[in-house]
């Protein structure tokens, strides 16, 4: 190869090392890495999680989950079925979620919203290694403060208790039970 042909192609190479570089650099700077509670939750995206439990009131708690990233891995949207929305003891879709760091208030915030019309919305976050959510909910006519605690046993089981909470901590039970994971092979829509 001639002299100018090797400066050339050593100048183009160059310029083309330089390009990928600044573009790697500026993606670096335009994509915000999670924050550690939005990254917390995220052991439970992937798979279906299920559980059959009874609310202390007797009444079935029959559930599945479905977790899922959203917006780029910035939010997590969550799907849940419940033998209650559906007919004939069947499972239906109850609640639609989204759970995301606001950055205004430099916390993790969540939304539900239920086939009944119904827009639950609260605070989340993380508490000595379990996923915690805290919401004012209408418990029989009077606004409550709620909270649930969701406690990793393994990577596929959590507990969640549910309950009245007030003054950093539990009034009343309402609710123990333990989800599981399991493959989703159907995703439901």
């Amino acid at each position: 190869m001639k002299p100018h042909t090797v400066r050339v192609v050593t100048k183009w190479f160059a310029s083309v090392v330089i390009l990928l570089g600044c573009a790697c650099f500026l993606r670096a700077q335009t994509s915000s890495p999670r924050t550690p509670v939005v990254s917390a939750f995220s052991e439970l995206v992937g798979g279906k999680w299920v559980t059959d439990g009874t609310w202390s009131s007797g009444y079935t708690f029959k559930q599945e989950h479905i977790y899922e990233w959203g917006l780029n891995g910035k939010l997590i949207k969550v799907r849940v079925y419940d033998i209650d929305a559906g007919k004939n003891g069947e499972v239906g879709l109850r609640n639609e979620g989204i759970r995301a760091w606001d950055e205004q208030a430099k916390q993790m915030r969540f939304w539900e919203f239920d086939t009944f019309g119904g827009i639950t919305t609260g605070v989340c976050g993380v508490e000595r290694g379990s996923l915690f959510y805290e919401y004012d909910y209408q418990v029989k006519g009077e606004t409550k403060k709620l909270r649930n605690l969701w406690t990793r046993l393994s990577v596929d089981t959590y507990t969640l208790k549910v309950g009245v909470w007030e003054n950093g901590g539990w009034q009343k039970i309402l609710l123990e039970t333990t989800f599981r994971r399991v493959p989703d092979r159907v995703a439901r829509k």
